[in-house]
């Protein structure tokens, strides 16, 4: 049952669902009435995707069933759970009818207010007591963040979601490119994937006090994953020089919970709550205040206080080129003196003795380098490096590098160096490569677009799409076998179930992705505009404007870009079922070259090199009908609009995907040159707003064959 208004008007055992009230990474949320107990309910109905696994919804009633018996005025209470006649699992719990702290937050934002202090402390002492109930019940929140934080009409604030995070595997970013866990509020630990306790929701709650304080987060980026670094590497700018009217108890709250060090924390809720008295007592309230309701939009306005008025100094956010490197470069540790010269002439030999090095170094690197940054333009067989990044290469669902991982990047391999091992092999063979099929001798194995581009045709015929319950542990599996600390969970991999076979007519697929020069042309041309201007290695005037990257894939093109690209040539996207045809073939491989992943195959992080490469670099791993790339170099867009749900309930010939997405989002497919082996799985997805461009994503056109 993909829509999500099938169930209002219907009744589940004693609820009559009245309306659908929203729909998160998880569950949608429906407004019900309880016929019993006469009385409004808020209905969470897990996703037909999640449903489909056993063990997921074990887990979903279990936390269910603890957090029913959590009692604390702050925490909302759940009244009882059980299955729809679709065998979807849901929980009933109280139904708060004055929205959440996150559309308060919005509210004040947009009239330029802030509450005053007192209540913003108010707010964080409730939430400080049950959180307190909760971790001493054994559950951290782990999506602790504005939006699970509903407000009563009379403004008591009510903590909700708890333990659901905990039911997915733990907050985090996942492949799909939605999140649990908002990026905004996830602690340091929680975005490396570590054991995380109760100190590090006390972090997100710090970061909600800074907000509600300040008007603004503390860390805040365009891509999500720059939002992560942030969290991970950087300091936020301290709250009191935002705003010098705080006593110093308050700012140091904030501090005290934004350590990236959990030790360095409050240790336990319990002692939050006896700061924020302490707080109160300094501001010139008395810590009974935190018993009380609390002030926001809507009530006693003339309270509210201008932002513009308090907030002295905005907060300054470092350009993308000034972000550190993921893996920084450690300072050498200072050397005990010995005795000998004095300190003059040793300072005086160490800064010669540096310049030198230095001076050696860079003469190397342009001996072997060309002026952009690392770009070799050789006229052998070995790719070319790509330009020295200012910035970490992680695509859009991209994880963080690991605390444990290696201090500096590997630098590029001479092109004379073996290429690097391979990872163990999986059990399951390669299939031989099929000939393709064409039903009709009218219609060529490949053609030329308009564009000069090589198509290949991908004949009309079934094949397998999606993965099997157990092909989604194979891939947790590869995911945590690789280096860079990400969280790996079947929920990352759950929505390319159900495994199906699907018919899809015959078309035309590019070779490759699109290039510079290609894209450059309808530039030129007048209808696709200039790529974004990007940061790091890969912005737009030191690689698309650069002409020795002319065969590279054009990167930094929205989903609207490059839809208008191949309209101009009298093309279009594929869509989902097509892309994953053209990739895998009709034996339902797991790369588009079998099943054995290998680096000599794909451009892919294993590879140890994270960058891009000129298109068609990789002919060993051309899928079934000769089409190469479909695997690592970058993500592709395709027509489709992503709906975790849709393969339970699509068409089996020619899907069109689902006419929606709950997050406005479209699919992407094939994974990048900064993602491992499990991104680069042919029946691996991801989703991102059309209307961004990073520099891991890039195009690839069709034609309908009978058009030909």
């Amino acid at each position: 049952m993909n829509n999500m208004q099938d169930l209002v008007g219907k009744r589940i055992g004693r609820y009559e669902v009245q309306a659908h009230v929203g729909r998160g990474g998880m569950a949608d949320v429906y407004l019900a009435y309880d016929v019993d107990l006469q009385r409004k309910v808020a209905l969470k109905i897990l996703l037909p995707a999640l449903a489909h696994d056993a063990a997921f919804v074990q887990r979903f009633r279990r936390e269910a069933q603890t957090v029913a018996r959590l009692d604390h005025p702050n925490i909302v209470n759940v009244y009882d759970i059980g299955l729809t006649p679709q065998q979807r699992p849901y929980i009933a719990m109280q139904y708060i009818e004055g929205g959440s702290l996150r559309d308060r937050l919005a509210e004040l934002a947009e009239r330029g207010k802030l509450i005053p202090t007192e209540q913003a402390l108010a707010i964080m002492r409730q939430m400080a007591e049950a959180l307190s109930v909760a971790h001493q019940a054994g559950i951290v929140h782990r999506d602790l963040k504005p939006g699970n934080i509903l407000v009563r009409t009379d403004g008591t604030p009510v903590l909700v979601d708890l333990g659901i995070a905990v039911v997915a595997g733990g907050a985090r970013l996942t492949q799909t490119g939605n999140l649990i866990g908002t990026p905004h509020y996830m602690s340091p630990e929680q975005v490396r994937d570590q054991p995380l306790d109760g100190r590090s929701d006390l972090y997100s709650l710090g970061i909600i006090l800074y907000e509600l304080l300040a008007g603004v987060r503390p860390f805040d980026a365009e891509e999500s994953i720059a939002i992560l670094h942030k969290q991970v590497y950087e300091e936020p700018l301290p709250l009191e020089q935002l705003r010098d009217d705080l006593a110093p108890q308050t700012a140091m709250i904030v501090r005290a919970c934004l350590q990236k060090d959990p030790g360095r924390r409050y240790q336990h809720a319990a002692d939050l709550v006896g700061a924020i008295d302490q707080a109160l007592a300094a501001e010139g309230s008395s810590a009974r205040l935190a018993k009380t309701t609390v002030l926001l939009p809507g009530a006693d306005v003339g309270e509210l206080i201008s932002r513009q008025q308090v907030v002295h100094v905005p907060p300054v956010m470092p350009p993308p080129d000034a972000i550190p490197p993921a893996r920084p470069h450690p300072q050498p540790p200072a050397q005990p003196a010995r005795g000998g010269p004095s300190w003059a002439l040793v300072g005086a030999i160490g800064l010669i003795a540096t310049l030198a090095v230095v001076i050696v170094l860079l003469l190397l690197r342009f001996a072997s380098a060309g002026p952009n940054g690392g770009v070799t333009i050789s006229s052998g067989s070995a790719p070319p490096a790509a330009p020295a990044q200012t910035e970490p290469v992680i695509a859009p669902t991209d994880p963080l590098p690991d605390e444990g991982a290696a201090p500096t990047e590997p630098p590029p391999p001479p092109t004379d160096a073996p290429p690097p091992t391979d990872p163990p092999p999986t059990e399951t063979p390669d299939p031989p490569t099929p000939t393709p099929t064409v039903e009709s001798s009218n219609l060529p194995l490949t053609i030329v677009g308009t564009d000069g581009l090589r198509m290949h045709l991908v004949p009309a015929g079934e094949f397998i799409m999606g993965s099997t319950s157990l092909e989604v542990d194979q891939a947790v599996t590869l995911c945590r076998r690789n280096p860079d600390g990400e969280s790996c969970s079947r929920v990352d991999f759950i929505n390319e179930m159900p495994q199906r076979t699907v018919y899809v007519s015959a078309f035309y697929m590019d070779e490759t992705e699109i290039t510079n020069a290609q894209y450059k042309a309808c530039v030129n041309t007048g209808p696709c505009p200039v790529p974004a201007s990007g940061s790091g290695r890969y912005r737009r005037g030191e690689y698309f404007d650069d002409v020795r990257f002319s065969d590279y894939p054009v990167v930094l093109v929205s989903w609207y870009d490059a839809k208008t690209y191949c309209e101009w040539i009298g093309e279009r996207l594929p869509t989902e079922a097509e892309w994953e045809k053209a990739a895998r073939g009709e034996d339902g491989r797991t790369f588009p070259w079998g099943n054995q992943f290998s680096t000599s195959r794909a451009n892919t992080q294993d590879r140890g090199m994270e960058r891009l490469e000129p298109v068609g670099n990789y002919q060993s791993g051309a899928s079934p009908y000769g089409i190469l790339d479909m695997a690592g170099g970058v993500w592709e867009y395709v027509e489709d609009w992503f709906d975790p749900d849709y393969y339970a309930t699509s068409t089996n010939r020619d899907p069109k995907g689902p006419s929606s997405s709950p997050e406005n989002t479209k699919v992407l497919r094939s994974g990048s040159y900064a993602n491992y082996q499990h991104y680069a799985r042919v029946s691996n997805r991801g989703a991102v707003p059309p209307g961004t461009a990073t520099e891991f994503r890039g195009i690839r056109c069709v034609i309908d064959a009978d058009e030909e």
